[in-house]
């Protein structure tokens, strides 16, 4: 007999399993059902011809019994007609006798045998049953209708389990080899191949359970690398399983999570991966901002980490236990129901089910509230807050001492304090300008004068600290068109520091880089620009002269210096005195530097 090889790649080793033209036929018939019908189609026809044929059957025997003495006149009649025919035939009587007189041996021996066949094909049903049970137990197979993937679980003790995408080819080889091991299901072979293939289309890999090593090995990708706490994390797998699982539509509303933009590109990839493996979008519930049609009731707040954008601190963990993931994801949707009760319901930390549910819980004008009670305050006190920008002159806050201390804040000034409140609150722009304004004089109404677009007898504690900040860059920086004529936002801040203390007399303020980057968007627009996040080019500080310093470590150095940078680090922190040393970076120094010497 002639075979095909058909080779699987099956770990350790590549198999070699032989299978007949035959076996090959029935298999790509086979196949050619599989992929235009769903995973149960071939399981779900052969019980409805079943229990079509046992209707029949029920119905045949209802129909005789109803009929029974009819029946029993007709049987009369034909043997007395048989009898007179063979009356006179003496070859033939005697064998109509004998035939009529074996008939209830005869019916006996096939009902008998006929019970026999029921009891071994029951005998051979179960065994089947049995085999398709112990082998999904055994090889832990999962399907996935979507993707048309086949998926494998390894529940060996001595692996973590991983989940891991298996060829058709391979769960095909281990089932025939399976069968092909009991000699009893031998002649039932295709059929058996068929049946147990069904059933593990039928197993969806979103119904798979993880193993504890697998779920505390996902946990750990994502704390303390991407989420804060193991809570946020479990939270999150939970809305990525709810997006697979469908299963957003258990709310009363639809729900958005408000995630930071810097986070694009850490959900593109899982969505990817979960594009590829199981044929489902993520992107049902995440948002990166706020859309005027969205409801307070239906956000919640999904803080991540700051450095979300440098994928070197998650990708690697994540792209090694995606699958995994993904799984554990599925898992925790289907046993907390939905992310919501997963924190409302198991959750104990209440802090964050706080912050999750900050907006949901607030409506438009109690946001504002919570503003103006946080950055706001009647005016106590005379402050002068006036400066200049180029050659217009910039307003701050303005009071006048008369009988009662007042004092103003721009319309400009308090979008500025807006944006501030939420950054700090770590919170999406939720209220656009065309609507920010007319709810915030309806809640201030005898504060606002339209005429110069000011509101006043209100102070805020924010204003003088970006007054004195302005002043600064006003005074000390300039333009520069020089070649590495640039400034780092961490570099600015040390020297406004620098300024307070040593030019002004007054005690440092702190601005983090993303707080320097909105007050030089705001109010300087286009003219300053931010690069990469960090850099601001074009300009240099009077206080400080970068270049010329790494000149003066340049010139004091000699052949045996080993690291020229260490040198330099260590050259400005010996001659230039002072609270606040500033150093340029490795980056700097080297680009800088070189230009020196070839000068």
């Amino acid at each position: 007999m002639e075979y095909n090889d058909l080779y699987f790649q099956s770990q350790p080793q590549s198999v070699c399993f032989r299978i007949s033209p035959e076996d090959m036929e029935h298999i790509q018939e086979e196949r050619l059902q599989s992929s235009t019908s769903t995973s149960s189609f071939l399981s779900i026809e052969h019980e409805n011809e079943r229990l079509l044929q046992s209707e029949r059957a029920d119905q045949e025997y209802t129909h005789t019994i109803e009929r029974i003495d009819e029946h029993k006149s007709t049987i009369h009649k034909i043997v007395d007609q048989m009898i007179a025919r063979y009356t006179d035939n003496a070859f033939m009587l005697p064998r109509v006798i004998k035939y009529l007189s074996n008939l209830s041996t005869t019916f006996e021996n096939m009902d008998n045998a006929h019970q026999e066949r029921i009891k071994q094909n029951a005998i051979l049903s179960h065994e089947k049953r049995k085999f398709i049970r112990n082998f999904l137990e055994t090889h832990n197979y999962y399907y996935c209708q979507a993707s048309g993937r086949y998926f494998h679980y390894p529940t060996d003790d001595t692996i973590i389990g991983r989940l891991e995408i298996v060829d058709e080819d391979d769960v095909l080889y281990n089932v025939l080899s399976s069968i092909s091991s009991n000699r009893e299901l031998m002649p039932y072979k295709q059929r058996l191949r068929i049946q147990t293939m069904s059933a593990i289309k039928m197993r969806s890999v979103l119904q798979c359970v993880p193993e504890t090593r697998s779920i505390q090995t996902v946990i750990q990708c994502f704390y303390p690398a991407v989420f804060s706490s193991r809570t946020l994390a479990k939270y999150f797998l939970t809305i990525l399983g709810d997006n697979i699982r469908g299963n957003t539509s258990n709310t009363v509303e639809k729900v958005y999570h408000m995630l930071s933009p810097k986070s694009k590109s850490f959900i593109g990839e899982i969505n990817h991966a979960c594009n590829q493996f199981f044929g489902v979008n993520l992107f049902q519930s995440f948002r990166y901002r706020y859309h005027p049609e969205f409801a307070f009731s239906q956000l919640r707040l999904l803080d991540i980490q700051d450095n979300i954008d440098n994928d070197q601190m998650w990708f690697p963990a994540i792209n090694r236990n995606i699958l995994d993931i993904l799984l554990v994801a599925c898992h925790y949707s289907q046993i907390y129901e939905s992310a919501d009760n997963y924190l409302t319901q198991y959750s104990n930390d209440d802090e964050i089910v706080d912050r999750v549910f900050y907006l949901k819980n607030k409506s438009q004008t109690e946001l504002l509230d919570t503003f103006l009670s946080e950055y706001f305050s009647p005016a106590v006190q005379s402050v002068s807050m006036k400066l200049r920008v180029g050659a217009s002159e910039r307003v701050i806050a303005e009071s006048h001492t008369t009988a009662t201390t007042t004092s103003s804040i721009s319309w400009k000034n308090m979008n500025y304090l807006w944006k501030h409140f939420l950054e700090a609150k770590h919170l999406p722009n939720v209220i656009f300008q065309q609507t920010f304004k007319p709810l915030l004089i309806e809640r201030i109404p005898t504060k606002y004068n339209q005429e110069t677009d000011s509101f006043y007898n209100i102070y805020s504690k924010y204003l003088p600290n970006v007054q004195r900040f302005l002043n600064f860059w006003d005074k000390e920086i300039v333009e520069d068109d020089s070649d590495y004529a640039v400034l780092e936002l961490g570099e600015i801040a040390i020297l406004f520091k620098k300024w307070l203390v040593e030019k002004c007399q007054e005690n440092a303020v702190s601005f983090t880089e993303t707080q320097l980057v909105g007050l030089l968007s705001h109010y300087y627009g286009d003219s300053v620009q931010v690069i990469d996040g960090r850099y601001v080019y074009g300009i240099s500080c009077k206080m400080w002269n970068k270049r010329e310093d790494i000149e003066h470590a340049v010139q004091a150095m000699n052949e045996t210096v080993d690291d020229p940078y260490t040198f330099y680090c260590n050259y400005i922190v010996k001659h230039k005195k002072g609270k606040y040393q500033l150093l340029v970076s490795k980056k700097y120094f080297i680009e800088v530097s070189a230009s020196v010497s070839n000068s």
